[in-house]
């Protein structure tokens, strides 16, 4: 597949610094490398027609090019899909996403690039010249202050005017940090309120997991836009039903939610997924920390019941994952239910 993205450039507006994920770092980087490797021209790749603005990848890709984890690109993804800056379509290894309004960040027939003249310059340059700065119309006359014993325009009131508000600066400056427990103070009440942004910041995650864990479980097709989905719709309102009360279980609201697709097939096998669910419950006790890789980085299971095949499409990490605990996996889910199969993997190629 011919590479469009390695040569030339796309429009950033400094409309980007009022984007709602903006302040998201993680976010706003893996957005700029959406725009950045968009195709330029339409193209094709493995047969399949690839629009411009679109491009081929996989979450093992992103991750390698970001530095993210696995988990931290779907959840992005999701929230660029939220807001509509994105769409994703799958394919058998890989990933096509399209950057929406494409045409907007980068045209097809650019104009010529016109740079504005800075007027902060005292002086303009001509042909290589130094030009005078010719006053505006609208440029406001300097204004002179007149001596009333020599009647000569003099700027010594300027000047006692700023020295009598340097004088009173600095007396207000001594003022404020005159006491050294004062600054004390002031470096406690800044480290307690960090960690209290830190700690709220922490929450909100482990909120939003529990969440991706309800949708994952009740079989949406796509659980880490759902939690956007949900999160923005009771933010938006304050955390307030609509009966008027305020939602006290936020994962007992999260199990009534539907998905927005409500015709959207099933995206695991059920009696496979309830299975799943209590393998999952087992190693969210063992291991916490390592538990969410196996619902996160699951995409899809095929089951062939003629040859005996169990097929996981995952990441590499879920791969080596469960190769690393595969005595656990075996004793508390594939011998358990799937005793006589062979276990295969479908990872996606970076």
């Amino acid at each position: 597949m011919a590479n469009e993205t390695n040569t030339g450039w796309v429009r950033l507006y400094r409309s980007t610094l009022g984007w709602e994920w903006f302040d998201d770092p993680l976010t706003l980087q893996l957005w700029v490398v959406c725009l950045l490797k968009a195709n330029y021209l339409p193209t094709r790749w493995r047969g399949v027609e690839i629009e411009r603005g679109a491009f081929v990848t996989s979450v093992d890709s992103l991750c390698a090019e970001t530095g993210q984890t696995t988990r931290q690109i779907r959840t992005r993804l999701a929230r660029l899909q939220a807001s509509g800056e994105i769409s994703v379509r799958a394919t058998n290894y890989k990933s096509i996403i399209t950057v929406c309004k494409f045409d907007t960040y980068q045209p097809l027939e650019n104009e010529n690039d016109k740079r504005p003249t800075n007027s902060c310059e005292g002086l303009r340059r001509v042909a290589g010249k130094k030009v005078a700065k010719i006053d505006k119309p609208n440029d406001k006359p300097k204004t002179h202050i007149i001596n009333s014993n020599t009647d000569d325009y003099s700027d010594d009131t300027k000047q006692n005017d700023k020295q009598n508000d340097n004088q009173s600066t600095n007396e207000r400056q001594t003022q404020l940090f005159s006491s050294d427990n004062s600054i004390r103070i002031y470096k406690e009440e800044y480290k307690e309120l960090k960690e209290s942004l830190s700690s709220r910041a922490r929450a909100a995650e482990a909120e939003r997991e529990t969440f991706f864990e309800i949708f994952f479980f009740k079989n949406f097709q796509n659980p880490d836009y759902e939690v956007e989905r949900f999160c923005a719709n009771y933010e938006a309102s304050g955390w307030i039903r609509k009966n008027g009360q305020a939602a006290t279980d936020r994962p007992a609201l999260a199990r009534t939610w539907t998905q927005e697709d409500k015709n959207a097939a099933p995206r695991f096998n059920a009696d496979f997924l309830a299975k799943y669910r209590r393998f999952y419950g087992l190693a969210k006790q063992m291991n916490p920390a390592l538990a969410p890789i196996f619902i996160h980085d699951l995409e899809l299971i095929f089951i062939d019941t003629e040859r005996k095949r169990l097929t996981f499409r995952c990441t590499r990490q879920m791969a080596e994952a469960v190769e690393a605990n595969v005595r656990f996996f075996r004793d508390n889910f594939f011998d358990k239910h799937f005793a006589g199969w062979t276990l295969h993997y479908q990872t996606p190629r970076i």
